[in-house]
């Protein structure tokens, strides 16, 4: 495995492994801070997580992070993410579409 640096603090102390959801019957997601009120529909905001392979951990300070699929993000922040979000990121064309 190629050694891998922390994106926080720059440490090399780095173990890899999975992130996992004990209750939640969908896994892990991220739901952004930025999303509009009041949507009423059947699709989740959140980004979910399951078919993240890999999470990193950082003994030094820490964080932990993974990768998602960015189009998927994209495309649920631009439909359900705040207009100054959207705009910030770009994302005034994905919720067009």
């Amino acid at each position: 495995m190629p050694d891998r640096k922390c994106l926080q603090c720059d440490s090399g102390q780095v173990v890899t492994g999975n992130l996992k959801a004990k209750r939640d019957v969908f896994g892990p997601s991220f739901l952004a801070d930025e999303i509009a009120p009041a949507w009423l529909t059947t699709e989740e905001p959140d980004i979910f997580l399951k078919s993240t392979p890999q999470s990193s951990l950082c003994m030094d300070c820490g964080l932990v992070w993974l990768s998602t699929d960015t189009k998927e993000a994209a495309r649920k922040l631009g439909k359900y993410g705040t207009g100054e979000l959207k705009s910030r990121l770009g994302l005034d064309e994905e919720a067009e579409s």
